[in-house]
């Protein structure tokens, strides 16, 4: 094969390698689920929780929609216990979009503790983290899951509506 037909086969190949590789594309979604409650049954009772804070938004059950930057990480914090169990519960999860990413849980939250005199409480603390690029520019939804201490079943809180800009 001579040198210039050999250059052209190799500069074929490369661009049909480098050319038809996928492009970044926009997200779609949130991750793969991580969460404990995708195969739970839901309870009907109301959960014990407090979702205190949305990216940089604090109370955001009163600012709704959440508006949440497209760059940068996501953060979701807050507290939650097993309502009936009048303990910790095994897991939460922050829910968005219909799926369920595990929370880092438990984390120290003395305060919720001291105001429902329950020292079980001492590490009902939550936090999620994720880069905000995961979510789709655009409206989502976002709630909490409280997995039962037994593991069972969960409580759902309400969803708050969120943006990402």
């Amino acid at each position: 094969m001579s040198t210039l037909k050999f250059s052209f086969v190799l500069l074929t190949l490369v661009l049909l390698v480098c050319c038809t590789a996928p492009l970044a594309t926009e997200p779609t979604g949130p991750p793969p689920a991580t969460g404990l409650s995708s195969n739970l049954q839901l309870k009907k009772v109301p959960p014990l929780y407090n979702l205190e804070q949305i990216g940089d938004v604090v109370n955001p059950f009163t600012k709704q929609p959440v508006k949440i930057a497209a760059t940068g990480d996501l953060l979701v914090s807050g507290w939650a216990v097993d309502v009936e169990a009048k303990d910790l519960g095994k897991g939460v999860d922050v829910v968005i979009d219909g799926t369920p990413l595990a929370a880092n849980y438990p984390s120290d939250r003395g305060d919720v503790a001291t105001f429902y005199k329950n020292p079980a409480y001492a590490k009902a603390g939550f936090q999620l983290v994720m880069p905000a690029s995961d979510l789709s520019k655009g409206a989502h939804s976002l709630l909490v899951r409280i997995i039962t201490k037994d593991g069972t079943a969960y409580y759902q809180g309400l969803p708050v509506a969120i943006v990402v800009e």
